[in-house]
């Protein structure tokens, strides 16, 4: 059967619709908040040390800056700074100013009899010497593991 024309359509009242309560909206704005605040701290503890990272490149640091990359920096970042001054000439530890003496052609192991140690003749390449490069190790060893942006304010 079809409709009348006379009749009318049942009115449909459209009510906004809830999407949660006010507490949950204050919730999600908090964590929103939270997060962009997250993601600035992250950004500037990079830009820091990737600043503290261009200081490193220069020969013969002194101490104190040693002391603030090992607060700062990750691992990999202070790898990235031995690798750097390493293609450049300089030995890898940043604390020493002489050149490397790379890596000699066709050899790939570095052994020292004396210690009975093997060491890949790249890495040692990376440094004036095995009194830099082991110098070198123990730094690294001191690093953070986690971020700079990870770490809590307090540590």
């Amino acid at each position: 059967m079809a409709p009348r024309i006379d009749e009318e359509a049942p009115q449909v009242v459209s009510q906004p619709v809830s999407t949660g309560s006010s507490a949950q909206r204050t919730r999600s704005t908090s964590r929103r908040r939270h997060i962009r605040e997250e993601v600035r701290s992250r950004a500037l503890a990079e830009k820091d040390a990737w600043a503290l990272q261009q200081k490193l490149l220069a020969p013969e640091i002194d101490e104190a800056l040693m002391e603030v990359a090992r607060q700062m920096l990750h691992a990999e970042d202070y790898a990235a700074v031995v690798e750097e001054r390493a293609i450049t000439g300089l030995c890898g530890f940043p604390r020493c100013g002489k050149d490397a003496i790379g890596a000699k052609a066709g050899k790939k192991w570095k052994i020292n009899a004396r210690e009975r140690a093997v060491y890949d003749a790249e890495e040692v390449g990376r440094f004036c010497s095995m009194g830099c490069l082991k110098e070198n190790a123990a730094f690294a060893f001191r690093l953070e593991p986690d971020p700079a942006y990870c770490r809590s304010a307090a540590a």
